[in-house]
């Protein structure tokens, strides 16, 4: 190739070719080092596109059979092997996106491509390639769809070509999330492996949960004297799971409730409210992923964190 093309192929190609080489002259994968030594080597002058790939060299090392977390958890939903006339149709295209998965061990390609320096035929002749995979990667789940209908003596007519299309865009981030009125079990420390520094502002919510108890039992909130009573509310709150002990940093917490004694920032809640505001307008919409389904803020580091209860 001439300086010229070269320098305008994308950086998606070069991983590729020195992927590949790689592979066939070891016999393995390459390392994220040996990637990006490769390609300093072939580096002639001052190109945006090797830069482009040096950058973004670990994208090629990444496993295409491996499914995120909440993709595995959707596919291991008994749903699936028990779908009747009476199931909801997301998991019929859920169940033929399965189907698709266990053939291929790769979920359908999205067809979008990023922006990256290019000539514009070499752009144009790179999107058209995803594209087509796209629509065969669509078609093939649209015939699983309408298979699975049809086996199910369900009308043919249920299946829509734009739930099908914004299906298989987002196929690769989706989630399911369900509700729950409950506040606190057993079974948090299990889903998360009880460890306050993985989930982070687990102390906020515990925090929160004990000032509520003292309040059931005082009829007011606490204050600097309640110090060492809240912190007897928050172990015998904590006493039913055994499992559970004090975590650290908690204490730090309940004196600054203790402090407060139940006045709200302006700041804080405006933010809170606008955060509550923001998820009901995505169920409103049905757009965006929502919050699942426990959230804190903390205000002086100021991170937000969410997990399951």
């Amino acid at each position: 190739m001439d300086d010229q093309s070269y320098a305008h192929t994308p950086y998606s190609i070069l991983l590729t070719k020195v992927f590949q080489q790689h592979v066939a002259e070891n016999g393995k994968r390459p390392t994220i080092k040996e990637m990006r030594t490769k390609l300093a080597e072939l580096r002639r002058d001052d190109e945006t596109n090797l830069e482009e790939a040096y950058n973004r060299a670990n994208m090629v090392l990444k496993n295409s059979n491996e499914l995120n977390y909440q993709l595995r958890e959707i596919f291991e939903n008994p749903k699936l092997d028990d779908l009747t006339k009476t199931t909801p149709i997301f998991w019929i295209y859920t169940k033929a996106l399965k189907n698709f998965y266990e053939k291929h061990f790769v979920i359908p390609l999205s067809g979008a491509l990023p922006d990256m320096e290019s000539d514009t035929s070499s752009y144009i002749e790179l999107q058209q390639l995803y594209r087509k995979k796209h629509e065969e990667d669509k078609t093939e789940i649209k015939d699983s769809v309408l298979s699975l209908l049809e086996e199910l003596g369900r009308s043919k007519e249920e299946f829509n070509q734009q739930y099908l299309d914004t299906f298989v865009k987002n196929c690769k981030f989706m989630e399911v999330h369900h509700g729950s009125t409950k506040k606190f079990d057993g079974k948090l420390y299990i889903e998360n492996q009880w460890d306050p520094k993985k989930i982070n502002g687990i102390n906020v919510y515990l925090a929160f949960l004990a000032i509520s108890e003292f309040y059931k039992a005082k009829g007011r909130f606490p204050t600097s004297s309640d110090r060492s009573e809240l912190r007897s509310t928050t172990i015998s709150m904590l006493c039913k799971y055994p499992e559970v002990n004090f975590p650290e940093g908690l204490e730090k917490i309940l004196d600054e409730l203790c402090r407060a004694q139940g006045n709200e920032l302006h700041n804080i809640g405006s933010l809170m409210g606008g955060i509550a505001a923001q998820e009901v307008i995505k169920l409103l919409t049905n757009q965006y992923i929502t919050v699942d389904n426990t959230m804190s803020f903390d205000g002086i580091k100021s991170y937000v964190s969410s997990w399951k209860l």
